[in-house]
């Protein structure tokens, strides 16, 4: 479990217990309280992103309504806006606003560079994920974090969570191919996240016990027929699939490369295809 490492401190206190080198994070993605009693640690936690970063590298923060504008102005003495957010809409139940009696099933990530905002791949501004609070009241929909830990850093960079709760995001790292650094006030909590990552260890055994089975199926499979199944039956992010054929075993690996990516078009001899499925995967079993 070296990739997914988690503290029981305060934010503060993470680059020195972590060991962690500044400039060497890719992202920081974390969901502070909204509440007031925030604000007053806002600026140390604004320096502390900035410190860390890598030129080029994301703050992505899920932050509410009441004090946004303050938290805001704080962040952006730091680092730059995006001059972009994402939105993310989850089903189930609603928060009441007071006193207007609005129903929200919205919240907003704000995005943040260290320096000028790199050209990345592309990313949709609105995200879609369940409402789930079964290990934290101020839990995050694992899908949302999926979506952010895959289109704002690559396989085997570091990201942090100063702010982690229930430890959502040190599972996205995990099921993606990321390192974790993370941290919260309530020892609990951490318990909760290595028990967290102990189910997401089980669910990649199963994974890759299927992604094995796909191999070895009797019918000619190719590289496009197995993805599809796999993303179909499995539970893990469809971004994840090249990650898990790199955590294959060297034969069941050597089995993929023989495979051609379509019915009718071979890998090999005259023209080769690339797509995401014929590149070759990362090989770290952390």
């Amino acid at each position: 479990m070296d990739s997914i490492r988690m503290y029981h401190c305060p934010f503060q206190q993470l680059a020195s217990k972590a060991g962690i080198r500044p400039g060497s994070v890719s992202l920081v993605a974390t969901d502070p309280f909204y509440d007031r009693s925030f604000l007053p640690q806002a600026d140390a936690f604004a320096r502390l992103a900035a410190h860390l970063l890598r030129d080029g590298g994301l703050l992505v923060v899920r932050y509410g309504d009441y004090w946004f504008d303050e938290f805001y102005t704080t962040i952006r003495r730091y680092l730059q806006p995006g001059r972009c957010k994402l939105t993310e809409v989850w089903d189930g139940e609603g928060n009441v606003n007071y006193p207007r009696q609005s129903v929200s099933k919205t919240c907003q990530h704000l995005v943040f560079s260290k320096g000028n905002w790199q050209t990345r791949r592309k990313w949709i501004d609105v995200v879609r994920g369940r409402k789930d609070k079964d290990l934290h009241p101020h839990q995050q929909p694992v899908e949302v974090a999926d979506y952010i830990v895959s289109y704002f850093s690559d396989p085997g960079d570091i990201v942090v969570d100063p702010c982690a709760g229930s430890f959502t995001y040190a599972a996205a790292c995990y099921r993606l191919g990321r390192r974790f650094i993370g941290c919260d006030l309530a020892e609990s909590n951490v318990r909760k996240g290595f028990s967290r990552i102990e189910q997401e260890r089980a669910t990649r055994v199963e994974a890759l016990a299927v992604l094995e089975g796909l191999l070895r199926q009797g019918a000619a499979p190719t590289r496009r027929s197995i993805a599809k199944t796999w993303e179909n039956v499995s539970t893990l992010p469809k971004s994840s699939f090249t990650f898990h054929v790199g955590l294959l075993p060297p034969a069941s690996q050597a089995l993929w490369q023989a495979l051609p990516e379509s019915r009718g078009r071979s890998l090999g001899g005259g023209g080769t295809s690339t797509t995401a499925y014929s590149q070759t995967p990362p090989t770290s079993t952390t």
